[in-house]
Parts: structure tokens; sequence; C-alpha cells
């Protein structure tokens, strides 16, 4: 009887041993997505042609991109100035929390 139960045990691991080691082989196949975050000191939604302002500057990279990925057009900015909010953005905190200089 022990013989058998230690067989099937032995197939339960044979069956199971190849879901644990490759299973998660899907998981890590994914890609990731390209992020791009595109910081600067006082460029408006304006100063680009991607949303159709072709008055002061032309930006084809930005529209092939855009294109190609998904566009960001709701945004909220952490400060009035540019340091805080560079700061709050690419260090995931509030402006509050960061020693940056909020005046001018």
């Amino acid at each position: 009887m022990p013989s058998s139960a230690l067989a099937i045990g032995r197939i339960g691991v044979l069956l199971v041993a190849p879901l644990v080691l490759f299973g998660g082989a899907s998981l890590a196949a994914a890609r990731a997505p390209n992020v791009v975050l595109i910081l600067a000191d006082d460029l408006d939604w304006a100063d680009t042609t991607l949303y159709g302002h072709t008055r002061l500057y032309r930006t084809p990279n930005i529209q092939r991109l855009a294109a190609r990925g998904v566009t960001f057009t709701r945004a909220y900015s952490a400060s009035p100035l540019c340091s805080p909010t560079r700061s709050a953005a690419t260090q995931n905190a509030s402006v509050n929390d960061q020693a940056v200089a909020t005046a001018a």
C-alpha cells in the first residue's frame, strides 16, 4: 500500500512540476509597455503640432510617437512653477514632500 501511494505522489509531482516551472513563462514573456514622458519648461499644449497648432513650432517626431501610441490629454500640474512639478512627476511625491523651492 505505501508503494502505491508513493507512486501516485511521484506521478503527481511529475504532472505538477511543469506547471510550476513553466506556468509563469507566459507572464514573463508579456512585454512591459514603453512609456515616454516629455517634460519641458514653458511648453504649453498649444506649442506642438500634436493638437493641430502649427503657428509656432513643428513637432513631427512627437506626432509620430503619438500616432503609434496613446496621448495624455488631461493633465494636472502639481505647482505653477516648473521645478516642483518636474520633481513631483519624476519622484511620484507631493510638492509639499519635496525639498524644492516653490517661490520664484
